[in-house]
């Protein structure tokens, strides 16, 4: 009877043993899990955070870069305005010249051409006097002499 009391009592220690390292070992492991959870939630955090920390440079970056083409555009877009405009210039300082030029043409054309018709109506306006005068008739002229006056001063013209 007493091994058996004792056997119980083996028995009954070892299942509390069992029980109570069970009981121990669940809670080690609870608080080694929470530590790796723990753990884990902040490596989740950290590389989360470091995400950002890269993505946020890597838009400054685009940023910076797209800004530098876009002054790089503007100034290609400046030098070749610059350059047209020059051009442009140019061409209108020839085209004023061109026309300075034609100008001074016209007015010679226009002086010589006044001269000429002054030359032209002198000579008709001589011409056309002496011609009045000389077929007017006059009071001492009789009328055939005139007309035969006339004729032969038509013949000596031609």
């Amino acid at each position: 009877m007493t091994t058996n009391i004792f056997l119980i009592q083996v028995i009954g220690a070892l299942a509390g043993g069992s029980i109570l390292g069970a009981v121990i070992g669940f809670l080690v492991l609870k608080r080694t899990g929470r530590g790796e959870i723990e753990s884990a939630k902040k490596y989740k955090e950290k590389t989360i955070n470091e995400a950002h920390r890269q993505a946020k440079t890597i838009k400054k970056e685009a940023l910076v870069r797209a800004k530098d083409n876009l002054y790089q555009m503007k100034v290609e877009f400046e030098e070749e305005t610059k350059e047209k405009r020059e051009q442009l210039l140019a061409l209108e300082k020839r085209l004023y010249h061109k026309e300075e030029i034609l100008d001074k043409k016209s007015e010679q054309y226009e002086r010589k051409e006044s001269a000429i018709v002054a030359k032209e109506s002198k000579k008709v306006y001589s011409r056309t006097k002496r011609t009045l005068t000389d077929f007017l008739p006059s009071s001492n002229v009789n009328w055939r002499d005139w007309q035969a006056y006339r004729v032969e001063k038509q013949k000596s013209c031609s």
